[in-house]
């Protein structure tokens, strides 16, 4: 949701309906969670760390060792967080940590600690963004993905809640995730007919049920199951020009030509 203010009075101007990109909405989540849990100062160190690594002495050195090259974080791309943590756990055996130039910049025995416990996290959450950017995702999929990560982390519900602030038009994205489950209400009925919407082609959800045991370790059995018979049981009967509605904009962000169709920001 970049130029956030532009797209709703874009959406307002042109009659339409305006869906907020799930993977800006995790990237989100993501970045205040390790705010709340104080990565910041560790995933900060790590980052001159890399940055040490990258110049042109360190890099002949770690070259000698490994084929591994240095990844430094995007702070606007949690995912660039995670290769950098994943890179460190890679080449932290290559180190020399009595290095002048590294001595101070080289994670502490507690803080290499806690990197691997926030990488086992990370990991998790991980598969939820390679799920998000797959073309067969659903907007219900995502919505169980989203649940999901709510159970392991509460404090992503800010952001990952069906309700959440910044969600533009709850009403819309649940009727379409109801519709993909197939538990329509009469008002939703009404809502998704008036933009032209329903169709009655359905089918299975595309996402595995193995899929929520590559992150959902540590929710209760009970809410694994309620989550799995959801991925199971959706249908795909939303549709936009004759391609199911993204939970999130793959290519670029963009505007339907049709009054009725809705608008992926």
């Amino acid at each position: 949701m970049d130029n956030e203010p532009t797209n709703q009075k874009l959406s307002w101007i042109m009659g339409i309906v305006m869906i907020g990109c799930a993977s800006h909405r995790l990237n989100l989540a993501v970045n205040n969670y390790l705010h709340d849990n104080s990565y910041d100062d560790v995933l900060d160190k790590l980052n001159v760390l890399m940055k040490k690594l990258g110049s042109l002495k360190q890099a002949a050195n770690l070259r000698q060792q490994t084929s591994l090259r240095p990844i430094i974080r995007n702070c606007t791309r949690w995912s660039s967080t995670y290769a950098m943590v994943q890179r460190y756990s890679e080449i932290k055996q290559f180190l020399n940590k009595l290095d002048p130039a590294l001595v101070d910049h080289i994670p502490s025995a507690s803080e290499d600690l806690r990197l691997s416990h926030l990488l086992e996290t990370m990991s998790k959450i991980q598969s939820v963004t390679l799920t998000l950017q797959s073309n067969d995702t659903t907007m219900s999929d995502a919505r169980t993905l989203f649940d999901g990560l709510i159970e392991l982390h509460p404090s992503m519900r800010h952001h990952l809640s069906a309700t959440a602030k910044i969600v533009s038009t709850p009403e819309f994205e649940n009727s379409v995730v109801r519709a993909n489950d197939g538990v329509l209400k009469h008002s939703d009925e009404v809502l998704l007919k008036s933009l032209n919407l329903i169709q009655d082609a359905v089918g299975p959800s595309t996402v595995s049920g193995s899929l929520f045991f590559t992150f959902l370790d540590g929710v209760p059995e009970s809410k694994l199951v309620e989550f799995a018979d959801a991925s199971n049981t959706c249908f795909a009967g939303i549709h936009m020009q004759d391609s199911a509605i993204p939970p999130i904009d793959q290519v670029q962000r963009r505007s339907v030509p049709r009054r009725s169709a809705p608008f992926c920001a």
